[in-house]
């Protein structure tokens, strides 16, 4: 059993949209252009170039040349003066110091590298450890 709305709906499956927009005039197509717009201007679905319109009614002022306009851009920002800084630089060291010195970091550094060294001969059993062990024993 077919609901009575759906009865009204099956009258415009079979219309054809290219007719209906084939007979509207352009200004009747830029006010449908711009329900459309209202309805999703967001839609993720569009690539960022198409989702806002056109708005330009200008024609080109001239070609466009990337190497010039780049050229142009440099030579504005070099003839432009630097502003002065509200706050004078005084030198002032903030934080924390260092804990360690250089040297104390090199000698940790090295004792750590002795010691892994000393781990590795010990658990292979190197005859290197035997002639470090006898100098230490006597």
């Amino acid at each position: 059993m077919a609901l009575p709305f759906q009865k009204e709906l099956e009258k415009y499956k079979n219309i054809d949209e290219d007719e209906l927009l084939g007979k509207l005039s352009e200004e009747e197509l830029k006010q449908l252009e711009n329900v459309l717009d209202d309805l999703d201007p967001e839609s993720a679905l569009l690539p960022a170039g198409f989702r806002q319109k056109d708005q330009t009614q200008k024609a080109a002022t001239g070609p466009s040349d990337r190497e010039h306009l780049l050229m142009y851009l440099e030579k504005e920002a070099l003839e432009q003066k630097d502003r002065e800084d509200f706050v004078p630089f005084t030198g002032e060291k903030k934080g924390r110091r260092n804990f360690f010195s250089q040297a104390a970091f090199d000698f940790c550094l090295v004792s750590f590298v002795y010691l892994l060294l000393l781990y590795l001969l010990l658990m292979r059993n190197h005859p290197l450890l035997l002639i470090y062990t006898r100098k230490w024993t006597q």
